[in-house]
């Protein structure tokens, strides 16, 4: 069972984000599923938002570097040292797929 995060909004952006320990737990069919779901609530209401699926690592290791996966992810220690809304969003907008 694979349960998503958190769903947070942002002006124009909706984001599911599914937070992992490390990279290795990201599923990227899993998050374009939670994608198709949305995308399909979306159409059934009308809603213009931007939906957007991002992975967010709690621990980087050094072989994210050499990452296997097509997505890109984000680390919760950018997100906490971000310093501003601005910076958070363009992390976010950065990776994922959406």
């Amino acid at each position: 069972v694979r349960v998503i995060n958190l769903i947070a909004s942002d002006n124009d952006s909706v984001y599911i984000i599914e937070i992992k320990r490390e990279s290795l737990q990201i599923k990227e069919d899993q998050l374009e599923l939670y994608l198709a779901i949305l995308r399909f609530i979306k159409n059934q209401k009308n809603d213009v938002r931007n939906y957007r699926a991002v992975p967010v690592v709690y621990t980087r290791h050094p072989y994210d570097n050499y990452s296997w996966l097509s997505m890109k992810f984000v680390s919760f220690e950018d997100i906490k040292n971000a310093g501003n809304h601005e910076r958070v969003s363009a992390l976010l907008n950065g990776a994922g797929i959406g």
